[in-house]
Parts: structure tokens; sequence; C-alpha cells
């Protein structure tokens, strides 16, 4: 979740969720365990099986001889040194079903076995079912009360209970709600809160002949919002690349041995473009090796 993701770096508390609920289904994957066949709907990219064949197709469409292209390999190395490798945990990660943001400062705890996926755009989970979603978003700056009043004023939503209980003491505004869909009528529970000078947008929603069931999931989930406190997940760093010159031939297992990733030796040895981990290295070549970064715990 990138609260910068786009101009302004939210949306428009009223209109976005509208957007959103026009679609029943469980966006693709990024970074978690969501089912990668489903729509992209939300993805801020293509999943990476789409940016292959997209990348695929337009190679097939070049007609300039790239053999005698300049590679300047060293040059091209200058640009990736220090670069960040993989995911930013400093825009959010999950840890046994709890999302932590350390920029924002904050953390959610979802439920337990649902499938969790963090977009520059929203922080999402679906049921095992593939029945009910919640979503986390930025909702600029407007006042709780204010962001609940234009969600549940919109053409389409039937607004439902409200209240302006606060979350673990940050002032907060929700409701309950219908709207129709294409796929029928869906019922949830959206709560609007500020912290931090943000006010954030949390949403539950699943057909409406299950809201009984999962109702108390969604409160449980909403109510889960509370700063973050962990010093270690408030700490964490990016994994980052740095370049080694060899001053003497040796193999990828070798070089690992002298100055060790902290990804797997076979992972190494595709970003280096080395067959495999016994591949013998010239001395004078430039190797890549990746540093630091976030353990995975779930």
């Amino acid at each position: 979740m990138d609260p910068v993701a786009e101009p302004g770096g939210v949306r428009n508390p009223g209109h976005f969720p509208l957007r959103l609920l026009s679609c029943q289904r469980i966006p693709g994957s990024r970074s978690a365990d969501l089912p990668a066949d489903q729509t992209e709907w939300l993805a801020t990219h293509p999943n990476p099986g789409t940016r292959i064949q997209n990348i695929e197709k337009r190679l097939d469409t070049l007609h300039k001889d790239l053999t005698k292209s300049v590679i300047n390999r060293d040059q091209y190395l200058a640009h990736v040194r220090n670069m960040t490798y993989g995911e930013d945990p400093r825009q959010g990660f999950f840890e046994n079903g709890t999302f932590y943001h350390p920029d924002l400062r904050f953390q959610l705890a979802f439920p337990a076995d649902w499938k969790t996926q963090n977009t520059a755009e929203a922080v999402m989970a679906g049921s095992p079912q593939q029945d009910a979603i919640i979503q986390l978003t930025l909702a600029g700056k407007t006042p709780p009360q204010q962001a609940a009043q234009q969600f549940l004023s919109q053409q389409g939503i039937k607004a439902g209970n409200t209240s302006t209980a606060s979350v673990n003491g940050l002032p907060a505004a929700s409701g309950t709600f219908q709207a129709e869909t294409e796929q029928g009528t869906i019922q949830g529970l959206v709560t609007f809160l500020s912290y931090n000078g943000n006010t954030y947008s949390l949403l539950g929603y699943t057909p409406a002949a299950k809201f009984g069931a999962y109702d108390n999931v969604f409160r449980q989930t909403i109510n889960s919002f509370s700063q973050l406190r962990n010093q270690a997940a408030l700490s964490v760093q990016p994994a980052r690349v740095e370049l080694v010159k060899l001053t003497k031939e040796m193999t990828l297992e070798q070089f690992n041995s002298q100055y060790p990733s902290s990804i797997p030796i076979t992972e190494l040895a595709i970003i280096n473009e080395l067959e495999s981990p016994a591949t013998a290295i010239p001395a004078g070549r430039t190797i890549k090796r990746v540093v630091g970064g976030r353990t995975a715990k779930g």
C-alpha cells in the first residue's frame, strides 16, 4: 500500500468503493496468496505471467538486428547498485495474517486462512470460500463522518445502521449498507477512521444472504486497526543490490561463500545470468549480490 501511488495518493472516499463493489471476484495475486487465475481489476501492474506474454508479443514485432547492439554491462550495473530488490516492506507486509505498514505506522489483523494481497492502491483479503472481501484503502483527509456520509449517500447504495464509535481510540464513522451489482445484491460494513493525519476506509462485503455469517468477522478485522508499535516491524528495511568486481576466477558457489546473499543461490544465479551456481566466472567480471531485507514468517 503506497500513500503516493497516484496523484494525491488517495481516492475520493465517496466514489472508489462503488467501482470496487461492481466486481465480485477477488483480484489476481501480487505479493501474497490470492488465486492467480482470477481478475486483475485492482492490480497496479498485470501479474507476472501476463507481463511476460505482453513482452513476448512486443518483441515479436521488433525488426531491428540486436546482434550488433552495444551492451555496456558495467555502465548498466552502475544504475543497479543499491537498488531495492523485490518488494519494499516499508510499503507494507504480511506476517502470520497481520498486515504491518512501517511507513504509515499501523497494523491490521486479517482472519486466519483468508487470502491476502497488498497493492499500491489497497490491502485486501478474500475468504477461503471466495464469497467475501475485506479491503483497506486511503481515503484522503476527509473527516470520517463526512467520508461515511459520502459513501452511504451514493446512488445505488442503501444505507443501514450507522455509528460514530471510535476504533481503538481513533475517530471513526461506520455504517452497514446494501448495493445492487451485476451479480446480485451485496451487503457490507464500511468504516472510515482518522489516524496520523490520514483517513482510512475499511470495507467488508459479501452476498446479502451471507452477511450474517461474516458480520462479526468484518467487525473484528476493522476493530483490529491500531498503531504499529512493534520495533522490529517499524525498523524493517528492503533488500538491496550490491556489486562486487572479482579479482580472480571463481564459481558462484565460491562467490556466495565469500560474499553471502540473502536470497537462494539459484535465484542469485538467475540475476547474474549464470547457468548454475557451479558456473565459473572470470576475473574482472562484476557480480550482483543481494543483502538485507526481511525474512518471511508467513
